[in-house]
């Protein structure tokens, strides 16, 4: 065992490190394609903030915490503020005049903000939720203007507000263990595989008839060397995939080991066969690639729950 683990692994640790390296790079690659599309899904909103107030930047600070929402500033400067709506740079343009706070504190609340917005479905979400972000910092001042007559000041309004504001009747989780099935794991399980194809190049020295002709004299010689093969190689591409899983932000269970690990063995089982009974290089990497490609359809397949 000792011998071959020396013939496999330890004179062979240039095929691992670049089947792990290959994982780690795809997964970097991975993180950048899900970080841009976040970005894409991201709702641009600019503001144009001429009061520079307590109550404006309050406004600000509120839009800025808005799922989904990515605030800017938009300079005072800036004449034609629509452009940035017009030329689809931004999803809506917020504009606070200069009396922002002096009119909230006189309860002239009417059409205080100058909204310009898309005029399609992702305009309509965005300006009921910048109108319901506004309603909520105006309410006190509406509600002071109302108790006036009763010598209640706003101060104490807010104060009162702060205690019965209304809270939202969902409740919000985030699910932070993923499903054991799920499409994310399947993806990397087939990253894993094609990777892993790789190792018919990398192994062509290690696979020579000659050599595989002396150890198929003895058995149980023979099922070391598949038992080596197929252990180094499997633990190679788990631990890479692993890796690859937590670049790209997906949770490590217990079930995803698992999973990674059968899939792993069972495809390493087959790469060996291959490299140990089909002598032309050509056939090995068009049967690895098939193979990959039949266990790849049948995981997205147990992921999705099977075929209807």
């Amino acid at each position: 065992m000792k011998s071959f683990f020396q013939l496999i692994v330890v004179k062979n640790w240039r095929t691992y490190a670049i089947l792990f390296v290959a994982l780690l790079v795809l997964g970097g690659v991975l993180k950048l394609l899900i970080a841009e599309q976040n970005r894409l899904i991201e709702l641009p909103v600019a503001v144009q903030n001429f009061d520079d107030s307590e109550s404006s930047k309050q406004l600000m600070t509120a839009l800025k915490k808005q799922p989904r929402f990515h605030v800017t500033n938009l300079s005072t400067e800036e004449r034609y503020p629509e452009d940035e709506v017009a030329k689809q740079r931004a999803v809506a343009v917020v504009i606070i005049p200069d009396d922002y706070e002096k009119r909230l504190a006189a309860r002239q609340t009417s059409g205080v903000l100058t909204l310009y917005v898309q005029h399609n479905m992702v305009g309509d979400i965005v300006t009921e939720t910048i109108s319901k972000t506004a309603y909520k910092q105006q309410l006190p001042y509406i509600v002071a203007q109302h108790l006036k007559v009763k010598n209640i000041a706003l101060e104490d309004v807010f104060a009162k507000y702060k205690k019965v504001e209304p809270k939202g009747q969902l409740t919000m989780r985030s699910l932070v263990d993923s499903s054991p099935q799920s499409l994310g794991l399947a993806a990397v399980i087939i990253v894993m595989l094609l990777v892993g194809v790789a190792q018919i190049g990398l192994n062509r020295a290690l696979c020579q008839p000659q050599a595989l002709a002396r150890v198929r004299i003895y058995e149980t010689n023979y099922r070391k060397f598949y038992m080596v093969y197929v252990a180094a190689h499997s633990f190679v591409l788990v631990v890479g995939a692993l890796g690859l899983m937590m670049l790209i932000g997906l949770s490590v269970s217990a079930t995803a080991i698992f999973i990674l690990l059968a899939a792993a063995v069972v495809f390493e089982i087959g790469v060996a066969l291959l490299l140990t009974h089909v002598r032309t290089w050509s056939h090995q990497l068009f049967m690895a690639l098939i193979f990959a490609m039949t266990l790849a359809v049948i995981i997205i397949l147990l992921q999705l729950g099977g075929v209807a």
